[in-house]
């Protein structure tokens, strides 16, 4: 996802590409290796590439704290940061679902599936209520939930007491969710994954105090890659989700991932072609994740049909890869970027009302 607070860090855009890369060509094993490639692929080869949301979620903490500066204890930051959050987030994932929804009514792509309406305004909030009518966006209901713990922590206090205080927090919540019936709220709420955020607060902070050297960042990127590959090995993977068992995968990612990201940070600028084609795949990553949804369903129906002999497998894989940077791509130059830049207008033009009003509100009270 591009954020304009992470323009002096290349390595984070960097890594948000490859993430989102990773990402796509694990949703991409995942529909080939019962359809195109039965028995022939191992497993956690299939589930590695799933840590590109555990980046993802790290690289969120760190962008939090680092993008917020000396706003903590200010009046008016939390709204600020709510608000260019949901910009950021909202107006491409209000668009990506509504196309869903009509392709869901108009085409047998995603297969026979009802759209209730609590499904839709839940998903359209984002709502831990249950699974988002575009799957892969559960991830933006965690991006939602430390949205506002975050925010809370910030118009507290200090950027110390965040660091503190939104664990703590994290944790209050999990274990009052415990109380709650079995579903998906509470699925979610108590997931540990949650904490991945916190390693990127973490990360910032020990950013504010020193810098790594060169050599340091090489062997935290090798641990964190190797650590991240022997987890798949070791830890238990779900089948039916082709992904690790969500009680460990914090344990077992979560450390890896945040190993990548602090060696990765410290790089401000590229200049090679390549590290500059990556840089705009980095900014691309929102989109890309968004919108290879519907490559993958599209990949599935053809992998299912008799014209999916006419490739070896690995062909269809790679075009399936390649149409889902392509759609990612044209959607973030075409689509997300105009629809962001309204938005941020809209808030530009009524952001002081909206201020002004939270200002009284809080008077009155």
């Amino acid at each position: 996802m591009a954020d304009p607070s992470a323009r002096q860090f290349d390595g984070i855009q960097i890594l948000r590409g490859l993430a989102a890369l990773l990402v796509v060509v694990h949703h991409v094993l995942e529909t080939s290796a019962p359809l195109l490639l039965p028995q022939a692929l191992p497993a956690g080869f299939v589930v590695w590439g799933a840590i590109g949301v555990d980046v993802f979620f790290v690289i969120s903490g760190f962008i939090m704290v680092q993008s917020t500066g000396t706003q903590f204890g200010q009046r008016g930051a939390a709204l600020e940061f709510l608000a260019r959050r949901c910009i950021r987030i909202f107006p491409l994932y209000w668009l990506c679902t509504l196309a869903i929804v009509a392709l869901v009514a108009t085409t047998p792509l995603f297969g026979e599936r009802a759209i209730s309406v609590p499904k839709f305004i839940s998903s359209i909030a984002l709502l831990p209520l249950a699974w988002p009518i575009i799957e892969f966006a559960w991830t933006l209901q965690f991006e939602m939930y430390f949205y506002v713990i975050f925010a809370l922590w910030l118009a507290l206090g200090s950027r110390q007491g965040a660091l503190v205080g939104a664990p703590l927090t994290l944790a209050g919540v999990s274990a009052a969710a415990t109380l709650l019936p079995s579903g998906y709220a509470r699925q979610m709420l108590t997931n540990p994954i949650a904490a991945e955020f916190v390693l990127g607060m973490w990360i910032a902070g020990a950013m504010l105090s020193r810098q790594l050297g060169v050599s340091t960042r090489g062997l935290l990127l090798v641990a964190g890659v190797a650590g991240s590959m022997l987890a798949v090995g070791l830890a238990p993977i779900d089948p039916a989700m082709m992904e690790l068992v969500p009680s460990v995968r914090f344990w077992v990612w979560g450390p890896p991932a945040a190993l990548i990201v602090a060696a990765t940070v410290p790089l401000a600028q590229v200049r090679s072609r390549l590290g500059l084609a990556c840089v705009r795949l980095g900014d691309a990553s929102y989109a890309l994740y968004l919108t290879h949804y519907v490559i993958i369903a599209g990949y599935g129906a053809v992998a299912k049909a008799p014209a999916a002999g006419l490739l070896p497998p690995l062909a269809w894989m790679l075009l399936a890869t390649l149409a889902s940077v392509v759609l990612g791509t044209v959607a973030h130059r075409h689509i997300e970027r105009p629809a962001t830049a309204w938005a941020k207008r809209q808030w530009q033009m009524h952001g002081a009302r909206v201020h002004a009003w939270t200002g009284r509100a809080r008077f009155r009270r």
